[in-house]
């Protein structure tokens, strides 16, 4: 999902040139910008709705949903932001260009928690 949405924002990260620090820093921008109408649009609209009602649990399911989604579109920001910045031979390695990576012969293992058990 988020290499899909890469892709979908790559024409949009491009704008100003192919400067990776330029994209990233774009993709972070953008999050920002995305979380921020999130809150100040539909939010404030749930917010307003819940509070027509007479019932104090619509007010509270609003207030639980805003601090998860809105840290999740920062999230998704930051995400984008790393991968613009991985190096070409890690995504060569790891298809989100992640690391830690080991390659050993053949066998190329890439979460930590399996290069330890590989290690031991």
């Amino acid at each position: 999902m988020i290499e899909q949405l890469r892709t979908a924002l790559q024409p949009i990260l491009t704008l100003f040139g192919d400067n990776s620090y330029i994209q990233a820093t774009l993709a972070i921008v953008l999050s920002l910008l995305v979380a921020w109408l999130f809150e100040r649009v539909i939010i404030t609209a749930l917010k307003n709705l819940a509070n027509k009602t007479r019932f104090d649990l619509d007010d509270h399911v609003v207030g639980l949903l805003h601090t998860p989604i809105y840290t999740s579109i920062l999230l998704v920001g930051v995400t984008i932001a790393t991968l613009n910045l991985a190096p070409p031979e890690l995504e060569a390695v790891h298809p989100l260009g992640k690391s830690p990576v080991i390659t050993d012969g053949s066998n190329t293992i890439i979460e930590s928690g399996a290069i330890i058990d590989y290690i031991l």
